[in-house]
């Protein structure tokens, strides 16, 4: 391989901090359609690694210099908004900034932009806990709504929960944040089964939904409860990780079901209606028992390397959590079918014997819907 190739292969990380140590001014502007642009402005526009604005940022790129900061430094904040890592970067040492310049006993503007972004907003996405405490101390509304288009909208409970900042959604629960703003179409259960969350945080933030009483069994605008999206997310375990994966389960997929389990378990012991008929037309009309067991979480094995094939002991576990709190053995779907037909009709020996030892009924089982 050439020099030149060399250099072209380079990471783009790589090649600016290579420039940055052979530039002589990293604040250098210049001028476009009316606009001041810096590299750091550009940067900002671009959706940055946390790596590059941070190599800027360390490296003396003034946020200052930004062309209309003074005046809107909220427009720099809210390009920032999608990934708390990034936006952190930027809001923690402004906020730093506001926070000290301002006495503790004046008043701290939460600034807003026209679609109700505002200052805390951004610190409840980049846990900056000083100044959601800031805003509490004034007594400023904690549910401020922020429309991110016709049908999306946001609260700073909201955000915290989505960008898994536990101990912001801690504080705004504590200090009266509404759990069930009707413009949201959800409450904060329907919120954090709808993220991705952290594996070793999952089940303290729910824990901590529910001891502030989140409703278990309250529907969102669409008609799911927590319940169904917990299921949800099950069966997204199983597709996004297996999409490249022709064999059983493989343990990746099965520490996320166990964590997902955990969480349906959390649930199911607040008092979560287990035999719920869930509101999706293709599930015409099952409960979580009838849907675990005719989902890949049930009819995918484990297959080793050695090719046997052994027992899906996640679906099982999953069925005998389900029972265990009162899940009806016997209930039929819209078309009839109880969890033992689909059991059966899926030739899963081993939940088949989950489902008899529990009091299915083998009568139950349609042999008309069978091919032979």
């Amino acid at each position: 391989m050439n020099q030149h190739n060399q250099t072209d292969s380079l990471p783009s990380h790589q090649n600016n901090k290579t420039i940055i140590v052979h530039s002589t001014d990293i604040n250098l502007p210049y001028y476009k359609d009316g606009c001041t642009e810096t590299p750091l402005s550009l940067c900002i526009k671009n959706r940055p690694s946390k790596d590059t604005l941070e190599l800027l940022l360390n490296n003396g790129a003034d946020y200052k210099l930004l062309d209309g900061w003074d005046e809107d430094p909220l427009k720099y904040l809210k390009l920032l908004s999608q990934r708390s890592e990034t936006l952190k970067l930027l809001a923690d040492p402004y906020f730093e900034k506001l926070l000290k310049n301002g006495k503790n006993s004046e008043v701290l503007e939460n600034r807003s932009d026209s679609a109700g972004f505002t200052y805390l907003h951004a610190a409840c996405i980049c846990g900056n806990i000083k100044m959601v405490q800031k805003f509490i101390d004034q007594k400023d509304d904690l549910d401020l709504i922020w429309r991110l288009s016709s049908d999306i909208n946001q609260t700073p409970l909201t955000l915290a929960i989505e960008f898994n900042q536990i101990d912001i959604v801690e504080i705004l629960l504590k200090n009266g944040a509404n759990k069930n703003a009707k413009l949201l179409g959800k409450n904060p259960l329907h919120v954090y089964f709808e993220c991705h969350q952290d594996q070793s945080e999952k089940s303290r933030l729910l824990n901590l939904l529910i001891i502030y009483k989140c409703d278990v069994n309250e529907k969102d605008s669409e008609g799911y409860s927590p319940l169904y999206l917990c299921f949800r997310k099950c069966c997204e375990a199983i597709f996004d990780t297996c999409s490249c994966c022709r064999e059983g389960l493989e343990y990746k997929i099965i520490e996320e079901l166990h964590s997902n389990l955990r969480c349906l378990e959390i649930l199911l012991k607040n008092k979560a209606d287990v035999n719920e008929v869930f509101a999706e037309k293709y599930l015409h009309g099952r409960s979580i028992l009838h849907s675990i067991i005719d989902s890949e979480i049930c009819l995918r094995n484990q297959e080793s390397r050695d090719g046997y094939i052994h027992k899906n002991t996640v679906g099982i576990t999953f069925v005998r959590t389900l029972l265990k709190y009162g899940a009806d053995v016997n209930a039929k779907d819209d078309n009839g079918n109880s969890p033992l037909h689909l059991a059966v009709l899926s030739n899963n020996l081993d939940v088949v014997q989950v489902l008899l030892k529990r009091g299915a009924y083998v009568q139950s089982v349609d042999l008309s819907k069978f091919y032979w």
